[in-house]
């Protein structure tokens, strides 16, 4: 499936490897997460809502363990071909996942289980796919400002914090 790696979710709040460390691996996503890109680019609107679809299928299913940041880089890719397309299903998402994660204590305590690591794994997907999405994020202003409030509101584990100010 989409989204297997070798890149570990960091709970310690220490942040990733730094790139020398594992180069060749670094270089490898690189170039995945380049190509990925130049894939969606070359899909017309009809053959991307297809590709697309599968991707946030996948992402409903699963949360990462592995490969996080390589997978939420392909996504923040992904929804820059297409914002008008690709940005509100994921907004949709990822808002729908931290509410749950916080409604299951997630972001509450300072250790990391299951739930932190659900709602860090869609706090990240949240971060990466603005990073791109242009002006088609302002036609979703309202709903990100209100998840912006609610997790100021909520975020109150070391590393909810660190993500949630991103």
């Amino acid at each position: 499936g989409i989204g297997t790696g070798s890149e570990k979710i960091d709970h310690s709040g220490g942040g990733q490897q730094s790139a020398s460390s594992n180069a060749p691996a670094n270089w490898t996503n690189y170039a995945i997460n380049v190509s990925a890109g130049v894939f969606f680019a070359q899909l017309s609107r009809e053959l991307y809502s297809t590709v697309y679809r599968q991707l946030l299928n996948h992402l409903r299913e699963e949360t990462p363990s592995t490969a996080s940041h390589d997978l939420a880089n392909l996504c923040r890719m992904a929804v820059a071909v297409y914002p008008d397309i690709g940005l509100a299903p994921m907004l949709e998402l990822c808002v729908e996942r931290i509410r749950e994660e916080f409604a299951h204590g997630a972001g509450a305590r300072n250790r990391s289980e299951h739930s932190d690591m659900r709602l860090h794994w869609h706090m990240l997907l949240l971060a990466h796919v603005l990073l791109n999405a242009g002006s088609q994020a302002t036609v979703h202003a309202s709903a990100l400002i209100d998840i912006l409030r609610f997790m100021d509101t909520h975020c109150r584990s070391t590393k909810s914090i660190e993500l949630y100010g991103m």
